[in-house]
């Protein structure tokens, strides 16, 4: 009886569905090494004008942004995912929340902690350096357009940051090559600006600018819970439990 009533119990519960996207890291070429070198004892300019980080792997950084409050705010804003998201909040009929009160009513930072402890994960393999971005929801075809989007709203912005970031330190370069008339801190200037035009084009041309698919995300067919055949155990356990405990108090009762 256990068994079976947990069993029955599952189909009570929302099916979710879990969505994979396989990615590799594909950053920008970055040849901070001999540029810094050549600079001798003006060093200090490249790492002001933002060159001291450039040949660090920057995989971490696209993590973080894959995992950040900010894509996960604008990409519910953009596609009015609050009601999607807390639809036993929602009012479908009257378009409105139930509740009445404003702070029962769901926000983005609601929502961010749902995709954060729920909906989303990010994985990355060390041994192989491969990131794997997972979507667990009640919708199938949510699950698999939830992971396409959101990788590609990380690269969006992964590539903006890096065009300014570029346009900075032109900036910053341009100002320095004016003010100095020494020929070798000119020509490493004019190096530098050289590689700062590339990182641009780069940026600007490249759409999977940090995160390049190798798998792309699908529409599963199989739910990964409820897993009924586990409910059907608990339930055989616990019943067997509760009948074992009624025998040995029959037996004590006996006795007495």
């Amino acid at each position: 009886l256990g068994a079976i009533a947990a069993y029955a119990a599952s189909f009570l519960l929302t099916p979710v569905y879990r969505s994979e996207i396989l990615l590799m890291n594909s950053p920008v070429e970055r040849q901070s090494g001999n540029l810094l070198s050549s600079l001798g004892s003006y060093g200090g300019l490249a790492a002001l004008a933002g060159f001291g980080g450039l040949g660090d792997d920057n995989t971490q950084e696209a993590i973080a942004v894959l995992r950040s409050r900010l894509l996960i705010d604008q990409f519910v804003t953009d596609k009015h995912l609050l009601p999607v998201l807390f639809y036993k909040k929602w009012d479908a009929a009257k378009n409105e929340w139930k509740a009445t009160d404003a702070e029962k009513i769901p926000t983005l930072w609601d929502a961010y902690e749902l995709f954060d402890k729920s909906i989303r994960k990010v994985e990355l393999d060390r041994r192989t350096g491969l990131i794997t971005l997972s979507i667990d929801w009640k919708s199938k075809q949510d699950a698999a357009a939830w992971a396409t989007e959101l990788v590609k709203r990380a690269n969006a912005l992964l590539r903006q940051k890096a065009i300014d970031r570029s346009a900075k330190n032109l900036t910053y370069l341009n100002e320095q090559l004016q003010k100095s008339s020494e020929v070798e801190v000119r020509q490493a200037i004019f190096r530098l600006i050289e590689a700062e035009l590339k990182r641009d084009m780069i940026a600007r041309v490249n759409e999977d600018y940090a995160f390049k698919v190798v798998d792309p995300a699908y529409i599963p067919k199989k739910k990964i819970s409820p897993k009924r055949a586990l409910f059907a155990i608990f339930g055989l356990l616990l019943g067997a439990s509760a009948a074992l405990a009624l025998l040995h108090r029959r037996r004590m009762t006996s006795a007495a």
